[in-house]
């Protein structure tokens, strides 16, 4: 049985997918049209699988491998509900072409991360350019607060980054459709962020563990170890025990090189609804 839940159990679905779901719930909760959350059950009441739809992006952690009723089950669920994008850990949709992608993971390097409400440890104090954001930002203290109209332009020097990358692990929506998300989640002490000149991460936030949404380094600026100076400043800032992200396997040496394990693979649909009929 498949139904839609307000509440996210308390235990298990902790691998990337679980962590994605999970800040996803942490920044909108179930209060919202665009934004549901689901959890399919055994006959037996154990939870089998949990699952979000974010404006027809659909992701599915599950527990253990499915039997053939359950992998049904969920497909003709999928189909119902449509989608613009889906990450799963098995092939459900078999008939359909996907693309396979690697989670990777890096433990917390700070291994005492609890936060001084006084002071943010996630924020370099001594800048104040938007055009060379050396540090991280959390909104935990009023040194890392901002104001409107300086986190949108905060936010604006990411986009422009991840823009300038060309990269195609980002898939960009137009920027205000972006900030709207970008800086709820950040209100919501669900997000934080790592921009400087060359290069710029988005990192969302559950309130154990942490998902890279995305990273991106400007093309004048590779191959001189940006992207790994970001990563591991993301993985010692903050009091998340782990830092998650999905990859594609060209980019596998990159993440290993930064200190993440590769945790297994997953699959990638997307542009789906033309494939549904719809």
């Amino acid at each position: 049985m498949i139904c839609e839940i307000n509440q996210l159990p308390k235990s298990g679905f902790h691998d990337c997918a679980g962590v994605k779901i999970r800040a996803l719930f942490k920044a909108y909760g179930a209060k919202f049209e665009f934004c549901r959350f689901y959890e399919q059950r055994a006959d037996s009441g154990e939870t089998l699988a949990l699952l979000s739809a974010y404006e027809g992006a659909v992701t599915v952690s599950v527990k253990k491998a499915y039997k053939e009723t359950e992998r049904q089950e969920l497909t003709a669920f999928l189909t119902a509900i449509g989608f613009s994008e889906l990450i799963c850990k098995e092939p459900i949709l078999k008939e359909m072409p996907h693309e396979k992608i690697y989670a990777v993971s890096v433990e917390n390097s700070v291994k005492n991360s609890a936060v001084n409400p006084h002071e943010n440890p996630n924020v370099n104090p001594n800048v104040n350019s938007h055009e060379n954001l050396d540090g991280l930002s959390e909104n935990k203290s009023p040194v890392g607060i901002k104001t409107d109209e300086t986190q949108k332009d905060s936010l604006a020097a990411v986009y422009k980054i991840f823009q300038g990358a060309q990269s195609s692990e980002l898939s960009l929506p137009p920027f205000e459709r972006w900030y709207a998300d970008a800086s709820h989640r950040l209100r919501h002490r669900a997000a934080k962020y790592y921009c400087k000149k060359e290069g710029a991460a988005f990192v969302h936030l559950d309130g154990e563990n942490a998902y890279l949404a995305g990273i991106a380094v400007l093309p004048q600026f590779r191959e001189k170890g940006i992207g790994k100076e970001i990563l591991t400043e993301l993985s010692k800032n903050g009091p998340d025990k782990k830092l998650f992200a999905f990859c594609r396997k060209p980019l596998l040496k990159f993440y290993r090189a930064a200190g993440f394990s590769r945790n297994g693979s997953f699959c990638l649909y997307q542009n789906n609804r033309d494939l549904l009929g719809e």
